[in-house]
């Protein structure tokens, strides 16, 4: 049965325009691996490009990768497109001639279609394609051998003279399913992360909903490089008005800030409300917006929060509606990607390590990253100790929970004595939205499993509940007066005290989902090592490269951009996204089951707990960078959690550390030297010389 041409174009362009994002792209391995020539002519990749080498002229032609990613939301058209043509010149064996007569006459098209063995709705179809050419997008001739350019051009708003070869791509990849497969993984990725946020077919709503959305989840600070600004005398008063500005497309004034404190009513005399009484935050600013919409203006302001916010939202107009996407994946923005694993490892285990010699900047990065969860307007924005930021040194005489997480103190009656952990917890569980960093500086001084054991035991207990991840209670509850004391000094509500002290049903101290452990390790004489129990359960990354050059900017621009909650997980459990990802899980399963080949009869196999992470990592790495490859994956995991297990001597590590970075170098190919992985079975190598080896050490 044949398709709706014209409703699979209007699909296959609205996934496009609502996902696509123009930033340099790679390609995955595989894809390249899979494609090494189109039509004869070979093909090879730079980083960011592909250059096809023609067969017969050997010259050669250089394209952006992303228009493989483009053809890749296309192909299924060509696909369908082919079917059509198929029927009409080998089926139905319609001379060129009558192809040429039948277009734009339906009744030519009719007599030609009528009398064939084929079901009336596919006839339909038929007749539309030969009669009606903008039904199916075209513009060239059916008779033509490259009419399909025109109509996969017209989908895609490419320029025919510089871009036309990506129709060439969807007919390479509609016919070679396996490469196709691979892209629509990472196009999918971003289509998966769209969220339709409102709609609204009167204008001026609509705007006014569109900008508390996105001061809510993002910042209007965005918009400062598309503002101009002017003066205005206004019923009297010097007022400021503001207007957005993109390739000499420009609003009316769409904001005003007012010359002096007086409120925003008083420039609304008369029956007209020119602007809203809302207080709006741009270039720390406060702002009112105007009431007055016209459809060209709303076109103009489209246009320019597309492109100042691409990758993050997408609007669409249709007649008088508009509708305000949310695309996911790009909710956080880091200006280093180096800080990558950093992100996608906080998504999969709140609990990390950040291991390296003194003065890398271990605990610096944990504050930058709490930092960045502030936009421009808020209160915390630029300060150096963000309220959810919060810093524990580690006393080497801790041998218990008692100074991080609290205790009971039965003089004078029970009360609860409480420590940082506790109060940081509950400030957490009150700004849900945002994610809150505990930075356990020097953790190593005392033993991990001794002062931490509540929260070790507890992690492990995350599970995925009614969309969000839920624990046991850190602090079971207890009937009892110490534990009511514990209530009443954490919580200033009396009815959050009254849920939190109800014993059938109530609310339980529990681990949220904002919060983000992290511990950081120097490893010398004066520390403890860290037990395999510590190191199931964290997540491991080492900081020892040193840029004497870092740093030194006048400025010192910010590393992060903004992160948004999209840093809370959205799995705990390998389950929780395998059916969804299937074919990625089951790569990263093949290569877990080698790695456990390698450790077969050695402590250091691998079993769910380290699964789940591998599983959870890819996933989430590909929610980051949907251009991510397995290896990236597989490489910095091999380092956080199968390296930093892996110590003893000779006979114990030789033979381990050779097969592994056997097993790596076929895994990573061409990229061996970014694997860090890699560099770090060297070292570890290296100082086997002296009889013994660790990834610690």
């Amino acid at each position: 049965m044949l398709k709706d041409l014209h409703e699979l174009g209007v699909t296959l362009q609205n996934s496009y325009q609502t996902t696509f994002t123009p930033e340099d792209k790679e390609l995955p391995s595989l894809f390249k691996q899979l494609v090494n020539n189109i039509e004869g002519s070979a093909v090879s990749y730079n980083r960011n490009s592909f250059v096809v080498t023609i067969n017969y002229s050997n010259q050669k032609i250089y394209f952006p990768n992303q228009l493989w990613y483009i053809a890749a939301y296309f192909a299924d058209f060509y696909k369908a497109l082919s079917e059509y043509a198929q029927i009409i010149k080998t089926h139905l064996r319609l001379s060129d001639d009558n192809i040429k007569k039948a277009k734009d006459n339906r009744e030519i098209a009719n007599s030609l279609i009528s009398s064939a063995s084929i079901d009336d709705e596919d006839k339909e179809y038929l007749i539309r394609f030969l009669s009606d050419y903008d039904w199916w997008f075209g513009g060239k001739g059916i008779e033509r051998a490259d009419y399909y350019v025109s109509p996969i051009l017209s989908l895609c708003k490419l320029v025919n003279a510089s871009q036309s070869y990506v129709a060439e791509l969807c007919k390479f990849l509609a016919k070679n399913d396996e490469a196709l497969t691979v892209l629509k993984q990472v196009n999918e990725s971003r289509e998966q992360k769209i969220t339709r946020i409102l709609e609204d077919n009167v204008l001026n709503s609509f705007v006014y909903k569109l900008f508390k959305y996105i001061e809510q989840e993002d910042s209007l600070d965005v918009l400062i490089p598309y503002v101009q600004y002017s003066n205005a005398n206004r019923l009297g008063f010097d007022d400021i008005l503001m207007h957005l500005e993109l390739e000499g497309r420009r609003t009316h004034s769409i904001f005003i800030q007012t010359a002096d404190e007086t409120n925003i009513s008083s420039r609304n005399s008369g029956k007209i409300k020119r602007w809203y009484e809302d207080i709006f935050h741009i270039d720390q600013k406060e702002v009112y917006l105007t009431t007055q919409w016209s459809s060209e203006s709303v076109e103009t302001l489209i246009f320019i929060i597309n492109n100042a916010y691409c990758g993050k939202f997408h609007i669409e107009k249709i007649g008088e509606n508009c509708i305000l996407y949310a695309i996911k994946h790009n909710k956080i923005l880091s200006t280093n990607p180096s800080y990558l694993p950093y992100l996608t490892a906080l998504r999969t285990k709140p609990f990390m390590l950040l291991a390296g010699i003194s003065g890398t900047g271990k605990s610096r990065i944990v504050r930058e990253m709490a930092k960045a969860c502030w936009a421009s307007h808020e209160e915390d924005y630029g300060k150096n100790c963000p309220r959810n930021f919060c810093m524990v040194q580690v006393k080497p005489n801790w041998h218990d929970s008692s100074d991080l997480i609290g205790y009971v103190s039965r003089i004078n009656g029970e009360k609860y004595v409480v420590g940082p952990f506790l109060r940081f917890i509950a400030k957490a569980m009150q700004d849900p939205k945002r994610p809150y960093f505990l930075c356990l500086d020097e953790m190593n001084l005392a033993p991990v499993e001794q002062y931490f054991a509540e929260y070790l035991s507890v992690i492990e207990s995350r599970k995925l509940q009614d969309g969000h991840i839920e624990t046991d209670p850190i602090v079971p509850f207890e009937n009892t007066e110490a534990y009511g004391s514990l209530i009443d000094q954490l919580f200033d509500s009396d009815e959050e005290r009254k849920a939190y002290k109800t014993e059938e049903g109530g609310k339980r101290l529990t681990i949220p989902e904002n919060l983000f452990v992290v511990g950081t390790v120097n490893m010398d004489e004066t520390t403890f090592s860290f037990s395999r129990k510590v190191l199931d359960r964290a997540m491991t990354i080492e900081m020892n490269e040193v840029n004497l050059h870092g740093g030194l900017e006048a400025g010192g621009a910010a590393e992060f951009g903004y992160i948004g909650e999209d840093l809370m997980g959205e799995a705990a459990e390998g389950r929780d996204i395998y059916a969804d990802n299937q074919a990625l899980c089951e790569d990263v399963i093949e290569y877990l089951g080698k790695v456990n080949d390698i450790l077969e009869g050695t402590p250091f196999k691998i079993a769910y707990r380290t699964r789940n992470e591998f599983l959870l990592y890819a996933v989430n790495r590909l929610h980051f960078a949907p251009e991510s490859e397995v290896w990236q994956t597989l490489d910095e995991m091999t380092s956080m959690k199968i390296l930093s297990r892996i110590e003893g001597d000779n006979e114990r590590c030789e033979h381990v550390l050779r097969e592994l970075k056997n097993l790596l170098t076929e895994t990573v190919g061409d990229h061996a030297e970014d694997s860090a992985s890699l560099k770090k079975i060297d070292e570890m190598t290296r100082k086997l010389k002296s009889g013994y080896t660790s990834y610690w050490a």
